[in-house]
Parts: C-alpha cells; sequence; structure tokens
C-alpha cells in the first residue's frame, strides 16, 4: 500500500507542481492558466493510454509535465508570453476551453479509472469473468484475461498474449498475406473443444501429422480460429471477417455446443449493434477502462437483473442460417467447408434425458446432418464416431482430452484421405455431394 501512496504523491505533485510555480511567481490568475494546461496534456496522454503502451504513455506525460515546469522556472517571461497568446487571443483561448471541457475531463476520468481498479476499489467490466450470479454468456463467459470485447463477435482472443499469435490465433504459425501458392491453409472454426488447452489443441495435433506430407510443391498449415464460448453466429461472423485476408483452402466448421444455452434478452443474432457508425464507436468506447467501470456498474447490472425466461443464444433456425453463410461463402470462394458434428463424451440416448439444455445438442448434430445431405454439403459425424469408445477421450461433458485430441486429429486425417482432400490437386474425388460419415 505504501509504494501505492507515493506514487498517488509524486502524481499529484507533477501534475500540480507547474501551478504552484507559477503562482508563486505571477500570482493565482496564472496558477489556475498552468494547472489547466496540466490537465489538458495529463487528459490527451489519457485519451492516449488504450492505444499506446502504458509505460511509455506515463513516461511521456512525465517529461511533458516536468519541461512544463522547467519553462515555468527557467524561463518566465517567455512562458508569461505564451500564457498570454493563449488567453488573449480569441481563436487560442477558445481552444483551450474546448480542450478543459472535453479532453481534460474525460482523459483524466480514464486514469482515474485505471487507478482505482488497478488498487482494486471498484472493478471494472469484463466479458470474461466468472460471475457467482446468473449473467449473459455474452458478458460474462468463463475464462481468463487472455480475451478482449469486440462490437461483433462479442469478445475476442486478445492477439500477441500467450497463447495466441500476433494474428490472434490459437496457433504459433505466423500466416504469410498473401497466402502462397505452395500453402494449403486449413483454418478450424470452433468453440472451446476446437481452441483447446493452452499448450494442446486438435488443430495443431493435425498441423504436426500433416508436416511429414509437406513437399516444396505443398506445404499444409492447420490454423485453429476456435475460441472459448463462440457459438455458430460468432464463428461464422469471424469467417466473414477473415476468409479474404487468409484464402483457406479447406474450413472445420464445429458449433452446437453453446448455440443452445440460454442469454438474458435478445438471440445472438439480434444482440449485435446493427449500426456500422455504432460498432466503430464501440470499438473505440470498450478500449477505455472508464468505460468499462461504467458497463459494469451499469449495464451488466441491468443485465443481472433480468431474470425472465430468455431464448436460446442461436435457436435452430438461426443456427442453420450461419451453416448456410458458411456453405455459401466456401461455395463462392472455391473453399472446401468441412461440417463437424459436436462431440460429447455421454451417448446420444443420455443426452437426451437431460432436463436442461444440453438435451437439444443431439437436436441440433441430427439437423447438421440433414442439413448437408439436403444441400449437398460435406458433413464428418464426429459424435458417431466417438459416441461408444469415450473412455479417457474427455476431460469433461463436452471437451476432449489431451488423448481425445490426438485421436480426434487421426480421424480427421483418415476422413479426409479417403475423401480426397489432401491430393495434391486440390480435388474432391467424391464430388460435390459427398457425405463424409
Amino acid at each position: 500500500m505504501v509504494p501505492v501512496v507515493f506514487e498517488l504523491l509524486l502524481i499529484l505533485l507533477v501534475l500540480v507542481g507547474p501551478a504552484l510555480l507559477a503562482g508563486r511567481r505571477f500570482g493565482m490568475a496564472r496558477a489556475f492558466g498552468a494547472f489547466g494546461i496540466s490537465l489538458i496534456l495529463s487528459g490527451l496522454a489519457g485519451l492516449m493510454s488504450p492505444y499506446w503502451n502504458i509505460l511509455h504513455v506515463k513516461t511521456s506525460l512525465g517529461l511533458s509535465l516536468v519541461v512544463w515546469s522547467a519553462w515555468i522556472q527557467f524561463a518566465p517571461n517567455t512562458w508569461s508570453s505564451f500564457m498570454d497568446v493563449l488567453m488573449k487571443n480569441s481563436v487560442w483561448s477558445g481552444l483551450v476551453i474546448v480542450l478543459l471541457s472535453t479532453v481534460a475531463p474525460f482523459g483524466n476520468l480514464e486514469w482515474l479509472a485505471r487507478f482505482t481498479t488497478n488498487l482494486g476499489l471498484i472493478e471494472n467490466y469484463s466479458p470474461l469473468t466468472t460471475r457467482t450470479m446468473s449473467g449473459d454468456w455474452r458478458d460474462h463467459h468463463v475464462m481468463d484475461g487472455m480475451r478482449e470485447q469486440d462490437p461483433v463477435l462479442f469478445w475476442r482472443s486478445k492477439a500477441g498474449t500467450f497463447p495466441f499469435s500476433s494474428q490472434g490465433f490459437k496457433t504459433t504459425i505466423e500466416m504469410a498475406i498473401p497466402k502462397p501458392q505452395n500453402v494449403f491453409r486449413i483454418m478450424a472454426y470452433g468453440d472451446s473443444n476446437t481452441e483447446g488447452t493452452q499448450t494442446m489443441d486438435w488443430p495443431a495435433v493435425l498441423h504436426k501429422l500433416l508436416q511429414s506430407r509437406n513437399t516444396p510443391q505443398r506445404i499444409y498449415e492447420v490454423v485453429n480460429a476456435g475460441v472459448s464460448g463462440y457459438s455458430s453466429y460468432q464463428g461464422v461472423q469471424r469467417f466473414l471477417q477473415e476468409w479474404e485476408k487468409y484464402q483457406p483452402d479447406l474450413i472445420f466448421v464445429s458449433f452446437g455446443w453453446n448455440d443452445i444455452s440460454k442469454g438474458i434478452g435478445p438471440s445472438d443474432k439480434s444482440y449485435r449493434p446493427k449500426s456500422p457508425l455504432l460498432i466503430q464507436s464501440l470499438r473505440a468506447l470498450i478500449q477505455y477502462r472508464s468505460y468499462q467501470v461504467i458497463q459494469h456498474y451499469v449495464i451488466s447490472r441491468g443485465l443481472q437483473k433480468k431474470k425472465q425466461q430468455s431464448p436460446l443464444r442461436v435457436p435452430l433456425g438461426d443456427y442453420l442460417e450461419n451453416m448456410t453463410s458458411f456453405a455459401e461463402v466456401g461455395g463462392v470462394q472455391d473453399i472446401e467447408v468441412v461440417f463437424l458434428t459436436r462431440p460429447y463424451r455421454a451417448t446420444t440416448a443420455e443426452m437426451l434425458k437431460n432436463l436442461d439444455w444440453r438435451s437439444r445438442v443431439p437436436n441440433y448434430n441430427r439437423a447438421l446432418s440433414e442439413f448437408a445431405r439436403t444441400r449437398g454439403e460435406h458433413v464428418i459425424d464426429v459424435q458417431r464416431y466417438f459416441e461408444d469408445e469415450t473412455e479417457g477421450l474427455f476431460m469433461d461433458e463436452t471437451h476432449f482430452s489431451e488423448k481425445g485430441m490426438t485421436e480426434m486429429a487421426q480421424f480427421l486425417i483418415r476422413e479426409l484421405d479417403v475423401h480426397g482432400f489432401l491430393n495434391i490437386e486440390r480435388g474432391n474425388a467424391t464430388g460435390p455431394s459427398a457425405q463424409l460419415d
């Protein structure tokens, strides 16, 4: 606690130092003027804090205030002349007033929010903080500080934060852009069962297994685009943002668990802001600690009070619409789309006996298989493969163990080989209506 108090006193001294020097030399009016400029400098630094290294921001602010004080101390006449221009010129004085009424309060509020939340005196919103009370999965998902808010995806993995690459994927691969002609790029879209643990996941095992097949003509990349807690709505929105940039040759699509859980309020599709301007504004606001504090105490608590019956995050009709979006983009852009039924440890018969939302998971798997059959899409029935032999393959009701991840990767390679997806010509030996189950 002593270092914190010392830091606070140092901040106050640096902030009010110019005002004290100005007051001693020129009187109260100049003291207020100097303090106002200090507040503007501090406010500008506060507004920059989410977008620049916080240590660099603090250092730059400290140096600027020291320079401001040194100017008053060692060149008082030129400083006073400068203040005369600021205060007496209508254009400059108007700018100072605008900055004092906008930048100074909002920027310094950001510093206050950062200081008080770092001390634990107040809380700030985190979309991935475990809550003991009932809450909306889109606002309070069980994870950790490896995520950040996103107004369309609700949350995304923090790029460059272990175990995520600088491109925001759970992989050690840094994908070349544009994709080299000899690279066959596979991207796996899914939820926590796809993302895996911090140290292992089935897309990484699949990537490792395929490396033995690399030739100068074809180099395989398997990139994990799974995110814990994602529904198929979030998955397809991410895919729509990424396919053009990363140019995958084949994608896996594995959802159907989080879709069926309940949020508070509207479904995922209705939850996102519709206005592009609002989306961009929210992307800016959610970077600020002060806005996160407001979210926590005003917005989130309001959601927590809504205990009424709520719809599924992704009703079955929306789920199939999301699958259709994956398929249609894949068809137009020559991306092979392979749908995967969502695996779980219990048998289907046992799942159907559940008294909660889990009983719907087999129905979504069944609907996915029927969707693929009707449209002639590719589907691998992962759940049917794991239906009876699950001993040691799951670490809980829905997530693969390391043994299960290895088994999943080996199973997928066999299926892809059987149906020609890994042929050097990248052709589909089974034709467009293949059922991979």
